[in-house]
């Protein structure tokens, strides 16, 4: 893949020119968001930086790895933030995907700097790293580091391979590239042991998010022509069985193995009562549209958005507009 090498420089640039940063990315972070923001810490030490990363949600535990030296802080409702010259904001580009840590990070009144290869939903992406062709934010970041002739240490090289690992799929989605696997080749020369990483990542489930999954299951739905799937996870079921919010993260997934699927959907009711809707396009089925009638946003296959109406409510208005989306298609 050719990368486009002035949006590199013209960040490194910006990144050259202060000295004190704060790293972080969105709620409820995941591999990417966490292997990312790692990689950019190592790598702004090793030029003599002040960094600091702050998230607003705990470490999933799998994605620990990533983190040896534990880093990473979680940001409290009342705690003080470091003064900065910038923060820096990996795997999203929407402020709002910050949670409580939104409006602390404002009242900085710094700029922010965006890593990302989400859909844009800033007007002007000039001085930030933003490109949707990317598999994931840690091949991005990758890229960068090396377009400044930077070394990747073993520690930012398992960072970045569990950033790549966990948002390609395990490099089976419609953004691995040879140049995807040729980043992992030279993260493997480092020393990344893939099955030490996969163990870490995915052999960590509970008996209890088996069980759950094994309830979701029973709900999948098909539409009537087979060209949508989707699965219902109620609070009250999650809850009895002990499972928490993480453990559904992949439970989509299992509707992208279904024959004729174009569009598949999981509707996750929250512990406040709202719902998490995931949706996921195949066979070149966009969905970003659909999750952003509710307000939300993402790839352009693979979105996402938090809706304030209840669980049937939810399906049935989302529903319909999947089923509109699939007609003018």
């Amino acid at each position: 893949m050719a990368y486009n090498e002035s949006p590199l420089k013209d960040f490194g640039q910006t990144l050259k020119v202060r000295n004190h940063f704060l790293i972080t990315t969105h709620v409820q972070p995941d591999g990417d968001g966490v292997g990312s923001e790692i990689a950019l810490f190592g790598f702004l030490k090793k030029l003599g930086k002040d960094v600091v990363i702050f998230n607003p949600s705990p470490t999933p535990e799998k994605f620990q790895i990533a983190d040896p030296n534990q880093v990473i802080q979680v940001f409290a409702l009342g705690t003080p933030l470091p003064k900065v010259e910038a923060v820096i904001v990996v795997d999203t580009n929407e402020t709002k995907m910050l949670g409580p840590l939104e409006a602390p990070l404002k009242a900085l009144k710094v700029p922010f700097l965006f890593v990302d290869h989400h859909v844009k939903e800033l007007s002007n992406v000039e001085g930030h790293l933003i490109d949707e062709s990317m598999s994931s934010s840690g091949e991005l970041v990758y890229q960068f580091i090396k377009s400044q002739s930077g070394e990747v240490d073993y520690d930012m090289a398992v960072a970045l391979y569990v950033a790549i690992v966990t948002d390609t799929g395990n490099f089976r989605f419609q953004r691995t590239t040879p140049a995807t696997h040729e980043m992992a080749a030279e993260l493997l020369r480092k020393g990344v042991k893939p099955e030490s990483v996969f163990e870490e990542l995915f052999s960590r489930d509970s008996v209890q998010k088996l069980k759950l999954l094994g309830e979701a299951l029973k709900s999948i739905e098909i539409s009537s022509d087979g060209s949508c799937a989707w699965l219902t996870i109620p609070k009250e079921i999650r809850i009895n069985i002990g499972a928490t919010i993480e453990d559904t993260e992949s439970f989509i997934g299992h509707l992208l193995i279904l024959r004729g699927v174009k569009i598949a959907a999981l509707f996750r009711e929250e512990d406040n009562g709202t719902v998490k809707l995931s949706l996921r396009g195949l066979r070149k089925q966009p969905v970003i549209e659909i999750a952003k009638k509710f307000g939300g946003g993402g790839h352009r296959f693979a979105a996402g958005a938090r809706i304030s109406k209840s669980l049937q409510e939810a399906k049935q208005v989302v529903l319909q507009e999947i089923e509109k989306n699939l007609k003018n298609r």
